[in-house]
């Protein structure tokens, strides 16, 4: 799963799947998580209960421990 990079803070990048019941275009999204980093400070919130979400937290604890 890749993430976007948005574009009004090139360093914040955020990470959604399909909806499984949007109720309308504007809600076909869901937000698993976002992060915003500069060098090795990294901020990010996202759903623990995603498994998704973990596996993107986990790679990136993993390339800076």
């Amino acid at each position: 799963m890749d993430g976007i990079r948005l574009l009004g803070d090139s360093s914040f990048w955020v990470w959604v799947r399909k909806n499984p019941n949007p109720r309308n275009d504007a809600d076909a999204f869901e937000t698993n998580g976002f992060m915003g980093g500069h060098v090795d400070d990294f901020n990010r919130a996202g759903n623990v209960g995603c498994p998704e979400w973990l596996e993107i937290r986990k790679k990136f604890d993993q390339a800076y421990a």
